[in-house]
């Protein structure tokens, strides 16, 4: 922070000099605990996460930065909100070193966000961001704004959320038509990228507007973030909104009949990386291309990279969007979404589109979910001599030699077949009937174990009444599973067959026939199949959610049932075997300043009696949440008690006793103020304890301490610090370390030359220094040069360098 300035304040001894001393010490003292982390969490993979504004029912973007692209197959974010039932589970998109994937506002409610990563990689390994999650560390916790009747007040009419715009077109436009009495209108503030601006914005009444025309430099091409504050007629902050979009360089036009419109940008990459004395260059190249006439949206997207191996999965990536109002296509690389049960967010290589006309919807997709990777002949054995082990197979004798080979499995290709047809309107009444068939394809490759096959059918209700103040949600489906189709469809002879063998359970013969009469058309049909018998309703999977919004309060109750045999292959971590229900209520009090979230959840599982006890699984949630009016912290406190039990006697010893409770603590804070300048900051602790009073007795304590400040001292320089101590004793094995991060962005030569420098190590049982260095630099109007340089030193294992140079055009 520096020394205060004596000849600022003058003589301390004054009166006058002293209460101004206390005024900036109490500032200080503020600004010291009331401040949270970015969230600088320790990875091998992972160098960075980013978010955008977190509130209730509005959709976010994730960004992850991989430190070793190479080392990375796949990343996923598992996540929930504060009241939900379970974590879901999404595939990101991964082009070149970064990860993305994009929220949806259905999925994200107050008070708190919960999210970890995993990473899967080439080696075959797995690891999580944070490192341990979920066995031996906690999700990190986000602080999830409120959405209160004041946001629908102050309306940005223009740009809209996370748009593109070029800068010729760009115009800020904030309407308060809506704002009470009690708010002065003139006293608004507009804050873009941390200046304010209000003194270049032309008031109109309750309209505000902002031309960047009139004010040249004031916008450059990047992300923008624009705050509103709207104050009342004492000066005190009323509320404030903010909002992010994307300005770019110029736009072009077509000549034909010059309604086209149309803009994009080529980017190429050529980038070093020494991993572990191992050095590898990439070089990649994309293009974005978007273009509207009338009614019509095009939009275009290519990504082509050395990282590119028939080895692995798809490293490219490309797609072609079509739509308008009533029509959407897609095809190349999608990620449909459909119900929570069916398909959502999975990448499919193929088409995607949707079409709604008259109160009807249709939607399909198809192609491929996973490309085929051939597997490995090792060592080939005769018949006579061939060790019982699992990755021994049999094999092509007159090309091999032998009958018999140990392999080192390959992966089946996959493909993907799902439509829904949905009758009414989304916003109000919607039923919809949805499918989906997956199968592996058995030619795709030589050397592989047990080709699947799945099937599932299902329904879908939505109703909303009453301007959404009852919303009514509801879907079923029904799976079919074939763990194993190498042999092909049972043939009625072949189950006459095995029926007549001594000893054989799991049904009857006719009963298999009548299964394999009705679904050999569309699925393999054999011994594998599951489940055999619907009556048990193993393969069934039910939720149904009810909400009220009235008297200031959000009342929500929810049912699941998931059987232990349901699978989709369309969402392959849906937890199953699972039944109960979930309810809690957020109730908005002193204006929509203080809020109190309260939930129960009560789960149980062995559904269909096939585990030797029961367990069941209580949550007690509760949270209080403050949103000062000005120049106070917003404070969120949580609370969550877990408690799991099977009801075993610990003296039995031959089943599993289950008991434990966790109690978790969180947290959150956060504080925008001038001092002079304008700074954001957060503090934020989680604190756990789990005692194990079964079986395993595998009591765990966590704690995490997170601080951070971004500082805004011009609109050209930007500061960010931040600090996160961990510290937890799982089994009595003890884990602790403390992460810095500090670093600042610096524009310059009118705003041409971008500069930016982090430095974050890290102490105690995770010991690495971090130092990125990123320049840009605008040679020509719409060309910019981009020098980037990473360095990671792990202490006890490895060092690790990047160093890439990208050149972006935009037009």
């Amino acid at each position: 922070m520096g020394s205060l300035d004596v000849r600022k304040y003058g003589c301390f001894g004054s009166k006058s000099a002293k209460f101004l001393r206390l005024n900036k010490i109490k500032e200080i003292v503020v600004f010291i605990f009331f401040s949270s982390s970015l969230f600088a969490q320790v990875s091998n993979n992972i160098s960075s996460v980013t978010f955008g504004e977190l509130k209730t029912g509005s959709p976010v973007e994730i960004t992850a930065q991989l430190a070793n692209p190479l080392s990375v197959t796949s990343v996923q974010i598992v996540y929930k909100s504060f009241q939900d039932i379970d974590f879901r589970v999404r595939d990101m998109e991964i082009v070149g070193n970064t990860a993305t994937y994009k929220i949806p506002g259905k999925d994200i409610s107050a008070p708190l966000l919960s999210y970890y990563l995993i990473i899967r990689l080439s080696n075959g390994g797995r690891e999580t961001y944070p490192q341990g999650v979920p066995d031996f560390a906690k999700p990190i916790d986000l602080t999830v704004n409120n959405r209160t009747e004041k946001d629908n007040e102050i309306l940005i009419l223009s740009p809209a959320e996370g748009e593109t715009v070029s800068l010729s077109d760009l115009f800020i436009s904030v309407s308060l038509v809506k704002v009470p009495d009690i708010v002065d209108v003139s006293k608004t503030k507009i804050i873009l990228n941390g200046e304010d601006i209000s003194s270049k914005v032309m008031f109109a009444g309750d309209l505000l507007l902002f031309y960047p025309d009139n004010f040249p430099g004031t916008v450059k091409s990047g992300p923008q973030k624009i705050e509103i504050e709207v104050y009342d007629k004492e000066g005190n902050l009323y509320h404030s909104v903010m909002r992010g979009f994307n300005a770019i360089g110029t736009e072009g036009m077509f000549a034909a009949g010059k309604k086209f419109t149309y803009k994009g940008s080529a980017i190429g990459e050529i980038r070093n990386e020494n991993f572990n004395s191992q050095s590898t260059l990439y070089n990649n190249i994309g293009l974005t291309l978007s273009g509207k006439y009338d009614n019509w949206r095009l939009r275009g997207y290519g990504y082509v990279t050395s990282e590119e191996n028939p080895y692995v999965q798809p490293q490219n990536r490309y797609s072609l969007t079509l739509s308008n109002n009533w029509l959407h296509l897609r095809g190349g690389d999608s990620y449909p979404r459909y119900t929570d049960l069916l398909l959502n967010g999975k990448r499919v290589r193929g088409i995607d589109g949707s079409v709604e006309f008259g109160g009807v919807t249709l939607q399909g997709s198809y192609g491929q979910t996973r490309r085929s990777v051939e597997g490995n002949l090792l060592e080939t054995y005769p018949r006579d001599n061939t060790p019982l082990v699992s990755n021994v197979i049999m094999i092509d004798s007159s090309k091999y030699g032998n009958p018999y080979g140990r392999v080192e499995f390959g992966v089946y290709g996959r493909d993907l077949l799902a439509g829904r047809l949905a009758f009414g309107n989304r916003n109000k009444i919607q039923f919809g009937f949805n499918f989906l068939h997956s199968k592996d394809n058995v030619q795709s490759i030589n050397f592989g174990a047990k080709p699947q096959e799945n099937l599932v059918a299902g329904v879908d209700l939505n109703m909303n009444f009453d301007s959404r103040r009852i919303v009514i949600k509801g879907e079923a489906a029904v799976s079919i599973l074939n763990s194993d189709i190498a042999t092909g469809s049972f043939t009625e002879d072949q189950i006459d067959s095995i029926y007549s063998t001594e000893g054989v359970t799991g049904g009857d013969a006719e009963t298999f026939k009548k299964l394999s009469q009705a679904f050999s058309s569309i699925i393999t049909v054999n011994q594998f199949i599951e489940p055999l018998n619907f009556t048990e309703l193993s393969s069934l999977a039910t939720e149904g959610t009810i909400e009220l919004n009235y008297l200031s309060n959000n009342l929500k109750g929810s049912y699941i049932y998931r059987g232990s045999q349901f699978k989709s292959f369309g969402q392959e971590y849906t937890r199953t075997d699972l039944q109960g229900y979930n309810i809690h209520d957020r109730i908005r009090l002193a204006r929509d300043q203080f809020f109190i979230t309260l939930g129960y959840e009560n789960l149980h599982d062995n559904l269909q009696n096939t585990k030797q006890s029961t367990t069941t699984f209580q949550t007690f949630r509760v949270s209080a949440s403050l949103y000062m009016q000005a120049n106070m912290p917003n404070i969120t406190v949580g609370y969550i008690r877990n408690q799991n039990q099977n009801g075993v006697d610990p003296l039995d010893t031959l089943r599993i006793n289950v008991d434990d409770i966790t109690n978790r603590f969180t947290v959150n804070l956060g504080y925008g103020f001038n001092l002079p300048v304008r700074h954001n900051a957060t503090l934020g602790f989680i604190a756990s304890d789990r005692n194990d009073f079964g079986y395993y007795k595998s009591d765990a304590n966590y704690l995490s301490t997170s601080f951070g400040l971004n500082s805004y001292w011009t609109s050209s320089f930007l500061t960010s610090l931040s600090v996160i101590y961990y510290d937890s004793e799982i089994s009595l094995v003890r884990y602790k370390y403390i992460t810095f991060s500090v670093g600042g962005k610096y524009r310059m030569l009118q705003d041409n030359l971008e500069l930016s420098l982090y430095f974050s190590p890290s102490y105690g049982d995770f010991e690495r220094q971090s130092l990125d260095f990123i320049t840009s630099y605008q040679l020509i109007q719409n060309l910019w040069l981009r020098l980037q340089m990473r360095y990671y030193n792990m202490t006890r294992s490895y060092n690790n360098s990047i160093a890439g140079l990208t050149v972006r055009y935009n037009f």
